[in-house]
């Protein structure tokens, strides 16, 4: 599944070839994703297999849901890229080493990027109304992210309780 999961990212980013060191930009926020695919060792599982695991084991035959598992990984990409712009406390992410306007387009490329993974859906049979629905469902999702980020963001410097500070999280 791991190896699949690969290749459907990269049928998502062949889009881009015509665009080398943009895509390079892109292709190392994916790999700078903690555990965005794991080795095929078989003793690594990642959560990026956790779409492909239960397509499989409510309707059948995972690669039905291969676009859904990589946009995932692609939204966390940037949802990293994002991250470490607003927190700068890594020394080897993309902002630390191009600057943030470029970390910013990578990012937002991303969000786009794994939005048109997902219509890839289209490809295996599913529904426009349930793609649609997984669309909006990932967004609540991330919009929800934004806002814990936000009240990070603007906390940065206070102190607060434990409690506080998972509620943040939450």
């Amino acid at each position: 599944q791991a190896g699949l999961l690969q290749e459907e990212i990269e049928k998502v980013l062949d889009s881009l070839s015509g665009a080398r060191g943009f895509l390079a930009g892109i292709k190392q926020a994916v790999v700078n994703t903690s555990q965005a695919v794991p080795a095929n060792n078989g003793r690594d599982l990642a959560w990026s297999l956790l779409p492909l695991m239960v397509c499989e084991a409510i309707c059948g035959p995972s690669e039905r849901a291969l676009p859904a598992a990589a946009s995932m990984v692609l939204f966390k990409a940037a949802a990293d890229v994002f991250d470490d712009i607003e927190d700068g406390d890594d020394p080897e992410s993309l902002s630390s080493r191009y600057g943030s306007a470029v970390a910013t387009n990578v990012a937002t490329a991303l969000l786009f990027i794994a939005e048109k993974a997902l219509l890839r859906l289209q490809e295996r049979g599913v529904d426009n109304a349930d793609i649609v629905r997984v669309i909006e469902v990932i967004n609540a999702y991330y919009l929800r992210a934004c806002a814990g980020q936000h009240q990070d963001v603007v906390s940065t410097g206070s102190l607060f309780s434990e409690e506080r500070y998972l509620e943040i999280i939450e």
